[in-house]
């Protein structure tokens, strides 16, 4: 449980009764409960009935009797949630107050990181700069005791220079800030990442709302498949392996293998044992095996046999699966098109004209296929 005694530094709620009248509405039931307070019970702390019996100014705390156990204690007001009281205005004010906090603890580690920086390692205020500041405190005109003046200007001129310092200190450490490679640092440290802010004119721009960077960088950070290792080195072996094929073809194009001119049920044969060789290595070494590598890859951190289709819906292995599918996809679309224009481009090769001489059909020298023509006569 939190500590209350640094809380209620942070309470100013305006609407909550004087203790006064909180002591005298107690003291009109007595013999019964009055609130609920924070009370100790099998290792952690549970909202029990208490009866109020008085406020010591002395520790600034009402002294309270627990119902079930009439033990007595003192708590603060930030421990007392009274019946007569709305639990959502006391739970608001709770809040607000933890949230005050977190902003001073917050600046004093900001602050106690600033005083950490070497002072020989930024500049100090200039004797050019002192003697400005000097020139202006003293004028001739003025008729106060120069001693007088020289020491206060003394004294006042050691805080500006520790506070010109601070503030070269300062701009360290926002300097380290826009790295992001230092935001694991701050982050393990508990001090906001603090950025430089651009204004601009607000005519003719929209105000974008504030937004809390820190949340939302972590966020996309658990969220980005780079934060999984295993995740990571998957995606590699599936990008390679996707690349790999796109060296392979549907239809066979390699003139030496075939060794042309073939006759036609020949050929027809060759492109049909190699389309479903082709066809069989996509299902099996690219299809199969990388399914494979992903559940065996992924399966320490990932359920793949979730039973329950909500479940699934939200699971981060939803995502996972179809940023492969798309991965895979649009490899295979690549692929296809590949093999087409492949196979358009070999078959010019044996027909293409040449435009420039006017001619309608060119014959290769190497022949791709040979067909036998025949005529019957009745």
């Amino acid at each position: 449980m939190p500590g209350v005694k640094v809380l209620t530094r942070y309470d100013t709620w305006d609407e909550d009764r004087s203790i006064e009248q909180w002591v005298e509405y107690c003291q009109a039931k007595p013999g019964q409960a009055h609130a609920l307070s924070p009370v100790y019970q099998g290792y952690e702390y549970c909202w029990k009935p208490v009866e109020v019996l008085s406020y010591d100014h002395k520790e600034r705390k009402y002294k309270v009797r627990v119902v079930a156990t009439g033990q007595e204690k003192l708590v603060t007001r930030l421990s007392l949630l009274f019946f007569d009281e709305d639990p959502d205005k006391f739970k608001e004010r709770v809040n607000q107050c933890k949230q005050r906090q977190e902003i001073v603890e917050a600046e004093l580690r900001f602050t106690n990181l600033v005083d950490s920086v070497p002072t020989d390692s930024v500049s100090t205020l200039s004797k050019e700069r002192r003697f400005y500041f000097l020139s202006k405190s003293v004028r001739e005109s003025d008729k106060f005791d120069p001693d007088k003046i020289y020491g206060t200007f003394k004294h006042l001129l050691r805080v500006v220079e520790e506070e010109y310092i601070r503030q070269m200190k300062k701009c360290v450490i926002v300097k380290e800030m826009e790295d992001t490679a230092n935001y694991q640092k701050f982050q393990r440290m508990k001090i906001p990442i603090r950025l430089s802010k651009k204004t601009s004119p607000y005519f003719g721009v929209v105000r974008c709302p504030k937004y809390n960077f820190s949340y939302n960088y972590d966020e996309i950070q658990n969220q980005h498949f780079s934060s999984d290792e295993d995740l990571v080195a998957m995606t590699r072996v599936f990008i390679q392996k996707c690349i790999d094929f796109q060296e392979q073809r549907y239809l066979n194009t390699n003139k030496q293998m075939l060794k042309l001119p073939r006759e036609l049920k020949d050929l027809e044969k060759i492109q049909s044992t190699h389309h479903s060789t082709v066809t069989q290595n996509i299902m099996i070494q690219w299809r199969d095996y990388l399914i494979g590598e992903i559940q065996d890859k992924l399966r320490k951190n990932h359920h793949f046999f979730e039973a329950n289709n909500e479940i699934y819906e939200q699971s981060p292995l939803k995502r996972i699966i179809a940023r492969f599918d798309y991965i895979l996809n649009t490899y295979l679309r690549e692929f296809v098109k590949i093999s087409i224009y492949d196979y358009v481009d070999f078959i010019k090769d044996f027909t293409n004209p040449n435009l420039n001489n006017d001619e309608l059909w060119r014959v290769n020298d190497v022949p791709y296929v040979i067909i036998h023509l025949g005529v019957q006569k009745k």
